[in-house]
């Protein structure tokens, strides 16, 4: 593998990864990956796409560069700190537990990021990790590091605790809406059956997670603009052994049959060739309201 990738120049590297993304061929996936970020220069911009891209390659990349013991990130990683925990909360519905302590490995980052970015990873997680007590774990986790690395000033200390009420009522009404089980899977009786949906990729995919969903205009559903919505596979794909995906994502458009969303988790490849179901987990645009007053108060 070494050998191989040496003489391939970074652009060459990219379509090797994309082809084993479409295939799911994980295990080279990660090869490839390490074998890039580990070279004589650390490749920014290739790993930063590429954690986007797919989220559990952080973990190779924190192996790479572990944080100290300070609790602080790597000196080449500690500039991408807020992309990193935010891709590390993507991951957790897969990861669990050892995304509970990545973040408690990287406390001392967490407490020097800026307000408004902490507070966009707080709500960010309430309405991307879906198993109830997992969520919970996640908000305490990164209030307890900011607590304790942060300094403390009467606008971050109304901060803190503004945001992270705000978080857990967004966390609690998703869980309400659109109830899962411990594995995060949706539980089979809903309140409201789901609408079924046909993905499309967006122009923006790459940049936002833009997908276009449409769905039957007679469909019942309470979906509007900034709705939280819940994405299920319904089908698999012909000749594809891969797990169901599920995925979250923020309405940012809204007609009549068809909706555009930005996913909070990446799509599979195969995503235009299967039928989903389409979960509504409540309304974001009280949440950005309280946000918005309270930046206008600091």
């Amino acid at each position: 593998m070494d050998e191989a990738l040496s003489r391939r120049m970074l652009p060459e590297i990219d379509k090797i990864m994309e082809l084993a993304l479409t295939y799911h061929a994980d295990d080279e996936l990660y090869l490839v990956f390490e074998n890039t970020i580990n070279g004589p220069s650390f490749p920014h911009a290739f790993a930063m796409q590429w954690i986007g891209r797919y989220p559990a390659l952080t973990f190779a990349l924190l192996k790479a560069y572990p944080p100290d013991e300070d609790l602080q990130l790597h000196p080449s990683l500690e500039p991408f700190s807020h992309i990193i925990i935010r891709h590390i909360i993507r991951s957790a519905n897969e990861t669990r537990i050892a995304a509970l302590v990545a973040l408690e490995k990287m406390a001392k980052s967490i407490g020097l990021l800026s307000l408004q970015h902490y507070m966009e990873l707080l709500t960010f997680a309430a309405s991307s990790i879906r198993a109830k007590t997992l969520v919970q774990e996640v908000l305490l986790v990164l209030n307890d590091s900011r607590l304790e690395h942060c300094p403390e000033s009467p606008t971050t200390s109304y901060g803190h605790i503004h945001a992270l009420g705000v978080s857990f009522d967004r966390a609690e009404e998703a869980a309400d809406e659109c109830p899962c089980n411990e594995d995060g899977h949706p539980r089979k009786k809903m309140r409201v059956a789901p609408s079924h949906a046909k993905l499309k990729f967006g122009p923006d995919y790459l940049k936002h997670g833009e997908v276009l969903v449409t769905i039957r205009i007679d469909a019942r559903s309470n979906v509007r603009l900034y709705s939280h919505v819940r994405l299920q596979a319904a089908s698999k794909p012909e000749n594809r052994w891969i797990e169901a995906p599920i995925m979250d994502g923020l309405v940012v458009q809204a007609a009549k049959g068809q909706l555009k969303v930005h996913l909070h988790h990446p799509a599979p490849p195969e995503m235009e060739e299967m039928d989903w179901n389409m979960y509504d987990a409540g309304s974001t645009g009280e949440l950005g309201l309280e946000f918005a007053v309270f930046k206008n108060a600091c």
